[in-house]
């Protein structure tokens, strides 16, 4: 059973659950859908599917391959196969676990409606001009592992609940699931980071470089023991660089560049094979445990107040290839002194161009 929308419909739980909702753009024919249950997953899906095309500028998109209200405005919810960006499970379950609309001019703030496809694994819009906050209605999508809304104009802090939120949810069906890779890099976020990052155990991949967030990183981002990659340049972050990174023992890549930190460079996880620290205010002397990272290959701690020289255990750091550490306050005999002993065990370094002071 179809009935003809009103043109401007907002989402509404309660709408749902009497079996009736307006349809999100003028002409489409939208069916009558019972709030939740599995047995209507697949016109859930296709209803959000038809939200974000009208909220997000659909008619705009540059790929809109079977998302064109003209042609599917006659066709009944769980058509949606083969809808560009658009993955299912198959042609016959047509629930959606993917939808990946990376550059294609979506414009206008995130919307709610997502949070009803609830078999999504993949939700990706980078470089694209979305704004808004975080929908925190998206904390119910319980299978999701892999978030990317880099590079768009999403604003606002990091809502403590969401991350709890859908660990709540991920309870009720595997605790073995989560967001593996979460993007938020290049947008204007703002405000501390989140004690709700805890409930990300399965966190491999947390990028949330350029964009506003500030005080000190919070003991709860330890918790994220899976993380390989954390990427936090260009914010506000300050405070000194705590202890408990080495609780991070797979971490491999760290970005720490362009922010407010301070004090000395403690000790880091061993896996590691980038460091980036440049443009903050981290003080006194390299650390011995910093040469003892023998996997480490791009090692970046210029514009600091970084002083004294460097002891001869940096010749353990076979696998250097970049070490920039100008723009700090060496004397000119440390600088002199560091030179030689790059020059003594790591020529390659030299010889490559991959040394600067």
């Amino acid at each position: 059973f179809c009935m003809k929308a009103a043109p401007a419909a907002a989402a509404d739980a309660n709408r749902f659950a009497l079996g009736v909702e307006a349809a999100p753009d003028a002409g489409l024919d939208v069916p009558r859908l019972p709030f939740g249950g599995e047995k209507y997953g697949e016109d859930m899906d296709h209803y959000a599917l038809l939200c974000l095309n009208h909220h997000n500028g659909g008619k705009g998109w540059k790929h809109h391959a079977g998302w064109s209200a003209s042609v599917h405005a006659k066709r009944a919810p769980g058509s949606h196969v083969g809808w560009f960006g658009v993955a299912t499970v198959s042609t016959i379950n047509q629930r959606v676990t993917a939808v990946v609309l990376p550059r294609n001019n979506m414009v206008g703030p995130l919307v709610e409606e997502v949070k009803w496809m609830n078999d999504l694994k993949a939700l990706c819009f980078p470089h694209n001009q979305l704004s808004g906050h975080i929908p925190e209605g998206w904390s119910s999508l319980r299978s999701l592992t892999n978030l990317d809304l880099s590079n768009n104009k999403i604003s606002g802090p990091m809502n403590e609940s969401f991350f709890s939120g859908m660990k709540k949810s991920r309870d009720l069906r595997d605790k073995s699931l989560g967001l593996r890779s979460l993007n938020l890099g290049r947008n204007q976020m703002w405000g501390p980071l989140p004690e709700s990052l805890s409930t990300l155990v399965a966190l491999s991949t947390l990028n949330l470089a350029h964009n506003h967030f500030s005080q000190a990183l919070p003991e709860a981002l330890f918790e994220c023991k899976q993380l390989k990659t954390l990427r936090l340049s260009a914010n506000k972050l300050s405070g000194a660089l705590p202890a408990a990174f080495t609780k991070l023992r797979q971490l491999k890549i760290l970005e720490l560049d362009e922010n407010e930190l301070s004090g000395e460079i403690g000790p880091l996880p061993r896996n590691l094979i980038k460091v980036h620290l440049q443009g903050n205010r981290l003080a006194r002397d390299l650390p011995d445990s910093l040469f003892k990272l023998d996997g480490l290959a791009d090692l970046d701690v210029s514009h600091n107040y970084l002083s004294g020289a460097v002891s001869d255990e940096i010749a353990g750091l076979k696998a250097l290839r970049l070490f920039h550490i100008e723009g700090n306050r060496h004397s000119g005999a440390e600088k002199a002194l560091i030179t030689e002993c790059i020059k003594n065990y790591l020529p390659d370094l030299v010889r490559n161009q991959g040394f600067r002071i």
